[in-house]
């Protein structure tokens, strides 16, 4: 029965698609063996494709983050450097306010949009939100600036520097996204590696032209994020997606301002509860101890974060597009096993990269920061443990963004945010950048902890949640 079993499982791939039988059992010799590329289907092969291009991209990236940490804790002193990242901080707190869920909802929307031909459509319904909400949120940011300079050592070109930024981050976030969501990630790593390389090496040239100023560093970044979108929309071609679009007015009605709103209005909220769960720990450190704490602090937590989460990220830019693929074609087969995959690589990754920084750490400090970070050594390996959480987390969120919760995304991260301020202050105020430290470790378990729950229940009253 063995014999004979094998026998069909290595007939003649020729005799396999004609129909035709042999009668023969085949023996060794009549095998050929094929390489193993060859040998994998075509969908297999483009995620494979997709796979080696995120890695790489996300490789460049994150040797583009370590050098910008490099050199900028090299040229600027702690507490113009705690400025800098406390300045982004704020960016990102108002993108994830006015822009990113709308930018969530385009990179969920885009799978049915893309079968049904309305990917134009889906591009053009996103930017007039975005248009309306960008430049509200350029103007808070300009406001606020003229009314706090009084009260604050700082240029109001900070403030103009900041919402230049924002104008230059916004479109970019939009593109790459919907690029990512087109499993196009040669043009997403490109992109993506070319800003993270640039960043640090133009900031080191405007802080020698223009002084070692948070100002300098925000120009910068912004002259790069702008001329790379510029160059992205002359020379990177759409191809089969412009070709799979129609015009706005041409698109099916699919009630798309009201689907976006309704996936993007819980995400509003929730971008000010992660900010406080992500974040909130700098600026506590900024109060007690001075913007120089802050930035010795902000250089390890960058440095820690960057090879776990890059990891992670590399995985979830890889099959999350196929996951949201499958559950719009409503294949659960398919959902079930790229869901196992993700979660499974996710967490064999991130404890690996935690037990090498663990091992690592004092080289990892002396060979990335300036000689005045380098005493953070010990924060890494609860730094590293965080991140780990964290990663694992992230794949039981996506899963609720899928499926559409949002809402239950929002209430998790509420919980998740008081109790990081909860975990966090007590500690901080006694046991300072350590304290700060383990408390990122306790209160990121905690959240993987309710997105799991939450995935949970969500498979429990049978929204078909991957992982049942």
């Amino acid at each position: 029965m063995g014999l004979a079993l094998w026998s069909v499982k290595t007939t003649p791939l020729g005799a396999y698609f004609t129909g035709t039988k042999s009668t023969r059992i085949m023996t060794s010799e009549d095998v050929t063996p094929e390489p193993f590329f060859v040998s994998l289907s075509s969908s297999k092969k483009r995620l494979l494709g997709e796979g080696v291009w995120v890695a790489a991209g996300r490789v460049v990236v994150g040797l583009g983050t370590l050098l910008g940490v490099r050199l900028l804790t090299e040229f600027l002193d702690p507490s113009v450097y705690g400025a800098v990242v406390l300045m982004l901080g704020l960016t990102a707190l108002g993108q994830g306010l006015f822009c990113r869920p709308l930018i969530q909802a385009a990179y969920r929307f885009y799978p049915e949009m893309a079968s049904s031909g309305g990917v134009r459509f889906l591009r053009w319904t996103t930017y007039k939100f975005l248009f309306v909400t960008t430049g509200a949120l350029v103007g808070v940011v300009l406001i606020v600036g003229a009314l706090c300079l009084p009260r604050v050592e700082a240029s109001y070109w900070v403030f103009v520097a900041l919402a230049a930024c924002l104008i230059a981050e916004t479109p970019t976030a939009l593109e790459t996204s919907l690029l990512s969501a087109a499993r196009r990630q040669r043009a997403v790593a490109i992109w993506e590696g070319t800003n993270a390389c640039l960043k640090p090496a133009i900031a080191v040239l405007a802080i020698a032209a223009l002084g070692p100023t948070p100002q300098s560093v925000l120009l910068a970044y912004f002259l790069v994020t702008g001329v790379t979108f510029a160059c992205a929309l002359v020379f990177l071609s759409r191809g089969e997606e412009r070709s799979a679009s129609v015009q706005p007015h041409e698109a099916p009605e699919h009630n798309l301002n009201q689907q976006i709103l309704r996936f993007a209005m819980p995400l509003a909220p929730l971008a000010l509860v992660a900010w406080l769960t992500a974040t909130s720990d700098r600026y506590i450190i900024g109060g007690l101890a001075g913007l120089g704490q802050a930035g010795v602090y902000s250089a390890a937590y960058g440095l820690t974060s960057m090879p776990i989460t890059m990891a992670a990220y590399i995985i979830m830019q890889t099959l999350r597009p196929v996951y949201d693929q499958a559950v719009a074609q409503k294949d659960e087969r398919m959902a079930k096993r790229t869901f196992r995959i993700w979660l499974l690589t996710t967490m064999s990754i991130c404890i690996l990269g935690f037990v090498s920084i663990a091992l690592l750490r004092e080289w990892v400090v002396a060979l990335l920061l300036a000689e005045q970070y380098r005493s953070t050594a010990p924060l890494l390996p609860w730094l590293a443990a965080g991140f780990t959480f964290l990663s694992v987390a992230y794949v039981f969120e996506c899963t609720l963004y899928t499926y559409k919760r949002t809402r239950l995304v929002l209430l998790g991260q509420s919980i998740a945010a008081v109790s990081s301020l909860a975990v966090a202050i007590p500690m901080i105020v006694f046991w300072g950048l350590m304290g700060a430290a383990v408390a990122c470790s306790v209160y990121y378990a905690i959240y993987l902890i309710i997105m799991f729950a939450l995935s949970w229940l969500v498979t429990k009253k049978g929204s078909q949640c991957p992982g049942s």
